[in-house]
């Protein structure tokens, strides 16, 4: 059926056609609310018509709309309209790869580049249950700023009839140029086919990952890899034959060998999952150039005669196979990190306590390391001593308080800091003994001695309420300010970090505000003639503040940071030039690094952290999962009646807002490309509201404030929820019950007030109580289902009438997160208690009275979230439990050998 330009399907105006494909025509179309260009698929008569195939493909693709992926074409929407039934798609401007191969091989470089993308959008599809099952060139658009989007995810299964004919089978889904006949269209498919898919068997993941070897092998040489007259010629190259391997070009032998496990015949033997081809493609990217094999036997359909040059080369193929084999035993760790294979670092596993472990500090000769372990989580860290040429690590350290150690000084005793009373640092002989004080300091875990052991550093809340670096030197004389300071500020986010250089002449110092994190290099002692700089302003530093280790030339340091929501990981980096480079990768947290004396070593901490939701039954205190994946879901919000559950999750990499109903497929209403691109860092706090229609939220953003926003569950732009430009940073909080107010954190200059704003959008606030103190509290505000009360942190959790006029202390609930019951009239708390060292869910009436204790909860059953403020209980639709996301964090303590082979790039 074609449409004429002009024509509206539902808010789409139909422009130029661009083509046709198995499902019917292509237009461009203009989205006239969003005045956006999209892409519109008419679906062919068979489909529309049928009213079982219609329903089955509507189902298919709700779930294909879940998919949001920067490689990934997304899916809008499906129209009706007319007797016109339309699938609304992102328009990906730009050309496909066939187009691109059609000019001859791609250079390896680029080629290396566009299959790297590719496997990041199967990786991505995969994880949800979503097989292609349709790859091929024409299905992958290079847009013009390099960018690559596979297009037609899923849709030759959501688009086939129930009991599909050969010819169906063939048939693609996908876009094609009009000058392509139907057979082009038919043998193009059948070219990528896994032969178990050719066969007409049940397909998997598996064969995506034959499309994509088959793709890059097509990209490599220009041609087809399973070439074919007709289409029966074409099923039969797959099934029974080899791909010329010997028209591939020279290129590394680990690209050979992953071509090779991407076209077994055999799925069981074929590689398992296409995020190891990512893994393997990041490594070549990263080596840059390398040594390029020749055509190898090994890829040869049949063996050649064993020449006595073949048995010599196969000899040296099994002295690498066992090479390899050695060097994979000993990089057993989930990461990789850059260097040659005669270089290559090696790892070795300091401690794993169960407990976990903190930050390491190296002896002054380099042969131990001191650093808090603890048998589980509710004990204290306590200092521990491992010498790195013995088995085991001591303990020296009996603390009724958690010990981090500091430095380990050259004369041979080990400083830590403790939050016990005195606060400050204390110095202990590593073989063990009585503790000694060493200095009274506020904020003892920010503090760094000098080389000499004569002076110290840290950060110091002063009197003006502007956080500044302090000194002492010598150790224990009377503080001052470092001056001048232009790296001070009233308020801090996360953890600063900073450290004297090996010789003395420097101190580095990180810090997050509300304007982003930064990097400052102070001369010391301090000299107003050469005041401090700013540095490193290119380097990654998009969430959370970096930690950090110098290396012996007093230029170097290594830093743990992370790009965006992506684990933290390893860079080596130069504090005069600025450059920097990566040299460590993987899918966990690699953090807290500390380089030996030598410059040889690195000791740092792995941390994999996994946030899931649950709720807890109010009548008994049992703990049920509610969603829990090897991702993080947290900051979970039920909304009023079946409006569903939404929550923050980074399943698909970047954090997103997704929303939950019964008996249908979880699916974002939030995301980073709401907004414009490379500005966003993480969403915070969403909460429904009462009508289940909209959704306010925290957004993240890369610089400037943190603000609150709005969006519509539909879908649509976001609104800001504030008038004018922010004058400060906005938390997330709640709802009032009519839907008209929203109650919020507002901080501005270091000072938190707890504010109310319209729900209309770009509207102007009032203060309902300024500066309140919600210090060592994680909770957002919550308004409660009866609208009489707003329960808020302030020194305490309190009450607070919606005009502010009424406050209300309640006895004894401590800083935990609280949620109201469904009538509004009970509050329900989770708290840890100090001296049993357990943690209790507690009820107390609105209206007054005791406590009373439900049950015990396990620790890992405490409520958590990455960041703050962002905790809040909300009761779950039968009011019969309360839902929250927990933290499960372990950290482990590693020893890489080698660094002094890594360099800057």
């Amino acid at each position: 059926m074609s449409l004429s330009p002009g024509l509206r399907i539902g808010p789409y105006e139909i422009g130029v056609p661009l083509g046709a494909g198995g499902m019917g025509e292509v237009y461009r179309a203009t989205d006239t609310h969003l005045k956006r260009a999209v892409a519109i698929k008419v679906l062919p008569a068979s489909v529309a018509g049928d009213a079982d195939r219609l329903a089955r493909f509507q189902r298919e693709a709700e779930v294909l709309a879940a998919l949001n992926h920067p490689n990934i074409a997304h899916i809008h929407g499906l129209e009706k309209n007319s007797g016109v039934t339309a699938l609304v798609m992102e328009l990906v401007e730009g050309e496909d790869l066939s187009l691109l191969i059609s000019r001859g091989p791609i250079v390896l470089a680029e080629a290396l580049s566009i299959a790297k993308q590719i496997a990041d959008a199967l990786e991505a599809a995969h994880e949800q249950g979503i097989v292609h099952r349709d790859l091929k060139p024409a299905n992958v658009k290079i847009r013009p700023d390099g960018v690559v989007k596979v297009l037609d995810f899923g849709l030759a299964k959501a688009l086939a009839p129930a009991m599909p004919s050969s010819a169906d089978a063939m048939n693609s889904p996908t876009l094609t140029t009009p000058a392509m006949t139907q057979m082009g269209m038919i043998l193009g498919t059948a070219s990528y086919m896994a032969p178990e898919q050719a066969r007409g068997k049940v397909v998997d993941r598996r064969a995506d990952i034959w499309a994509f070897g088959a793709v890059l092998f097509e990209m490599l040489t220009g041609q087809r890899a399973f070439p074919g007259e007709d289409v029966t010629d074409t099923i039969v190259s797959v099934v029974s034959k080899e791909p010329d391997w010997r028209a591939l070009p020279p290129v590394p032998a680990n690209l050979r060998r992953l071509l090779a496990r991407c076209l077994k015949k055999d799925p069981k033997a074929r590689l398992r999952d296409v995020g190891e081809a990512r893994v393997q493609l990041e490594e070549l990217i990263a080596a840059g150039p390398d040594e390029p094999s020749a055509p190898t036997a090994v890829l040869q359909a049949a063996p050649a005669p064993r020449t006595a040059r073949s048995r010599a080369l196969m000899w040296a193929w099994a002295a690498t196979t066992v090479a390899l084999a050695v060097a994979v035993l000993t990089l057993w760790a989930p990461w990789r990190v850059s260097g040659s294979a005669d270089s290559a670092p090696t790892f070795t596993p300091l401690s794993f306590e169960q407990g976990g472990q903190t930050p390491a500090v190296w002896s002054p000769d380099g042969k131990a390391v001191a650093f808090g372990a603890r048998q589980k989580p509710t004990d204290p860290n306590q200092i521990h001593v491992r010498y790195v040429d013995s088995a085991v690590a001591t303990q020296i350290t009996q603390l009724t308080s958690g010990a981090l150690p500091i430095a380990w000084t050259r004369s041979g005793r080990i400083v830590f800091s403790t939050a016990a009373a005195p606060a400050g640092l204390w110095s202990v002989s590593p073989v063990g003994g009585e503790p000694e004080p060493l200095q009274a300091i506020d904020r003892p875990s920010s503090a760094s001695i000098a080389p000499d052991g004569n002076s110290v550093a840290w950060l110091h809340l002063g009197d003006d309420g502007v956080h500044n670096i302090w000194t002492s030197s010598p150790i224990g004389s009377a503080p001052k300010p470092y001056e001048p300071s232009p790296f001070a500020v009233r308020r801090f986010v996360n953890s600063p970090s900073l450290r004297f250089s090996p010789d003395g002449r420097q101190i580095l110092f990180f810090r997050g505000s509300t304007n982003g994190e930064e990097a400052w290099l102070l001369p010391y002692p301090q000299n107003a003639a050469t005041p401090p700089r700013r540095i490193f302003q290119d380097l990654p530093m998009s969430s959370g503040t970096p930690t950090f280790s110098w290396m012996p030339d007093s230029r170097r340091v290594v830093v743990s940071t992370s790009e965006g929501w992506a684990p933290e990981q390893l860079y080596m980096a130069d504090t005069v030039s600025g450059a920097f480079s990566l040299f460590s990768r993987g899918t966990t947290d690699q953090g807290s690094p500390s380089v030996s004396p030598d410059g040889k070593r690195l000791a740092f901490v792995e941390a994999p952290v996994d946030y899931d939701v649950v709720s807890v039954d109010v009548a008994t205190a049992a703990v049920t999962p509610v969603i829990a994946t090897q991702r993080s879901e947290q900051m979970p919000a039920w909304g009023p009646g079946d409006s569903g559950l939404v929550y923050v999750t980074d399943r698909n990499g970047p954090p997103q807002i997704w929303l939950r109903k019964p008996g249908q497929p979880d699916r974002p209403i939030v995301t980073e490309r709401d907004f414009p691109s490379d500005t966003t860092r993480g969403f915070m706090a969403p909460t429904l509201s009462p009508d289940g229609t909209r959704v306010i939220y925290t957004r993240l953003e890369k610089t400037g404030p943190t603000r609150l926003w709005m969006s519509a569950v539909a879908g649509g732009a976001p609104v800001r929820l504030l008038k004018g430009p922010a004058a400060g940073d906005e938390y997330g909080g709640g709802w009032s019950p009519d839907g008209r107010w929203f109650v919020f954190w507002s901080s501005q200059e270091g000072t938190t007030s707890l504010m109310r704003v319209k729900t209309g959008g770009e509207s102007d606030p009032e203060v309902l109580r300024p500066a309140v103190d919600r210090t060592g509290s994680n909770i957002v505000p919550a308004w409660s289902p009866t609208g009489e009360w707003i329960l808020y942190f302030d020194q305490g959790m309190k009450l607070i009438s919606p005009d502010g006029k009424t406050i209300r202390d309640l006895p004894s609930i401590g800083v935990s997160p609280y949620g109201f019951s469904r009538d509004g009239h009970t509050l329900y708390g989770v708290r840890r208690v100090t001296a049993t060292r357990t943690i209790e869910l507690f009820s107390v009436r609105v209206s007054g009275g005791a406590e009373r204790v439900i049950g015990l909860l396990a620790p890992e059953h405490f409520p958590a979230a990455r960041l703050g403020p962002a905790q809040r209980m909300t009761p779950t639709p039968d009011g019969r439990s309360l839902t929250f996301s927990i933290g499960r964090r372990t950290s482990n303590l590693w020893l890489m050998d080698g660094l002094d082979a890594v360099r800057i790039k």
